[in-house]
């Protein structure tokens, strides 16, 4: 009998030979040191290490968010280095990130923040990227909140909306940069738990930023990053 071998998961994210620059001139100060990194589907990364080593700095260019220097970044089978702003603007479209400031516009309801995620979904009527938008807010346990504006919300609360807007667009990758910094400890346990399940219900990816040793536990893998430099943890 002929045993079926696995398929091979082809990288959501292959980060080759990156370096990265920040200042001009006798200003010009390297951040990032000949970086090398995979993500696959279905797996949680946590990155943890000293402030401004270069985590986020990691996220936004894996993000889309800023221009690659030098080495390779492939993310979603789009090649960022040299990239076109179209090529850009397909990968932000299938990735969710969550900053540290939770960025909420303060004239829109946390549903309609959330919405703004969900609108990526071109299938779904209005009605049910709004009722899609509840549900995760109704998943963060803010049922109550949700007509509530940014400036009615706790700092915590905030951030749970910050999260249900990354989440509503079903990113296939998702960057989340200290994402339960602003929460208690059962609520930041609990967003975690959902971030883990999206994981495997979606297929999807998550890298997150984190120091919270509380969490530690649901990572697939753990690694660190000192002076620009991945090692694992």
């Amino acid at each position: 009998m002929t045993t079926l071998q696995p398929v091979p998961k082809e990288p959501l994210v292959n980060i080759f030979g990156l370096n990265h620059w920040f200042g001009r001139g006798d200003q010009r100060r390297q951040v990032l040191h000949n970086l090398h990194l995979t993500l696959s589907p279905g797996e949680m990364v946590l990155l943890s290490g000293p402030s401004g080593c270069g985590k986020t700095t990691l996220l936004t260019l894996i993000g889309a968010l800023r221009t690659v220097q030098d080495g390779s970044v492939e993310v979603l089978g789009e090649q960022l280095r040299r990239a076109r702003k179209s090529a850009q603007r397909r990968v932000r479209r299938q990735v969710g990130v969550i900053f540290q400031s939770h960025n909420l516009l303060r004239c829109l309801t946390a549903a309609q923040n959330v919405q703004m995620g969900a609108d990526l979904l071109p299938r779904l009527t209005f009605a049910q990227r709004r009722q899609h938008s509840i549900d995760l807010l109704m998943e963060m346990g803010l049922e109550d909140h949700c007509h509530k504006l940014p400036s009615a919300l706790s700092g915590g609360q905030c951030q749970r909306v910050a999260i249900a807007r990354a989440l509503a667009g079903n990113p296939k990758l998702l960057l989340a940069d200290e994402p339960t910094a602003a929460l208690d400890r059962r609520t930041g346990r609990e967003v975690v738990e959902l971030l883990k399940r999206m994981v495997t219900q979606h297929h999807c990816a998550v890298l997150m930023v984190t120091h919270d040793p509380r969490i530690l536990d649901v990572a697939d893998r753990l690694i660190t990053m000192e002076d620009g430099q991945l090692t694992v943890a």
